[in-house]
């Protein structure tokens, strides 16, 4: 079963209860805080969510995103800490296998990217994708594939920026295996310098991208291994640290993720 949970927007700020059903729905990225903390899915709260989650004590870009979603005339809104248990790794696991899916089936994803140096934003088009790229949000490992995934974004910041993902193809096999390792290794050495509160995470957050882009390219899942894709396993394999980037703390959590990630993987 890949359903997913929704928050339905009943009016104003308010919400009503989670829903099991696929329908359209916004997607929300942003910032985990101790206040997103207080106010997370969890079993203790399950059974009272589905009913109504109380929006006392919402941080107010939860506010926001609701206020945005029923301006804009969609019911349903998808945010991780309500719609993930997150005192179950099981149900986590779960819904994380199905990110690509979850953001790329969204209508449009709100990103609070708190990013400075907007003031120019109808003048300066190439600084503003600059500073949106280097937005706190996106140091995330977890919004980096949110961005990635989601067909159409707003990041809202000192102003807004609309950003739409456009996919082409063509016919050549020979030509989508060069396309689909020169993609992948970018968008591996630009998510290799986001980070994450759980460096184990490390590839569970990459999959949803790794499924979206099997899925395009006609890729097998089996074709997949740590990071690394065999039909260009050899051009993979030769991957490196950028030694000015690489510091003592580097070392620690490398030995830390040893046990976690093959040596041959850019993810150990």
């Amino acid at each position: 079963n890949d359903n997913i949970r929704i928050v339905e927007v009943c009016s104003g700020q308010d919400a009503g209860g989670l829903q099991h059903e696929y329908s359209r729905y916004i997607t929300l990225s942003y910032r985990w805080t101790d206040e997103i903390k207080r106010t997370n899915l969890r079993t203790e709260n399950k059974s009272k969510f589905e009913q109504s989650i109380p929006t006392n004590d919402w941080p107010k870009v939860y506010r926001d995103a609701v206020s945005i979603a029923h301006q804009l005339g969609v019911r349903y809104l998808w945010i991780d800490s309500l719609c993930i248990i997150q005192d179950q790794t099981e149900d986590w696991l779960k819904q994380a296998a199905l990110m690509g899916s979850i953001y790329s089936g969204g209508l449009l994803n709100l990103a609070a990217v708190e990013c400075s140096g907007l003031e120019w934003l109808c003048y300066r088009p190439y600084d503003i994708r600059k500073a949106v790229d280097r937005a706190p949000l996106y140091k995330r490992g977890w919004c980096f594939q949110e961005r990635v995934l989601s067909r159409r974004t707003v990041h809202f910041g000192d102003q807004l920026f609309w950003e739409l993902y456009l996919q082409t193809e063509n016919g050549s096999r020979e030509r989508s295996v060069h396309t689909f390792h020169r993609r992948w290794c970018s968008l591996v050495r630009c998510y290799s310098q986001t980070e994450l509160t759980e460096p184990s995470d490390r590839l569970i957050a990459l999959k949803g991208i790794a499924s979206a882009m099997a899925s395009q390219f006609r890729h097998s899942p089996t074709d997949y291994l740590a990071g690394l894709w065999k039909p260009s396993i050899a051009a993979q394999l030769l991957w490196g640290r950028e030694s000015e980037r690489y510091s003592d703390a580097d070392e620690v959590l490398a030995s830390q993720l040893a046990n976690h990630f093959p040596s041959w993987s850019w993810a150990s």
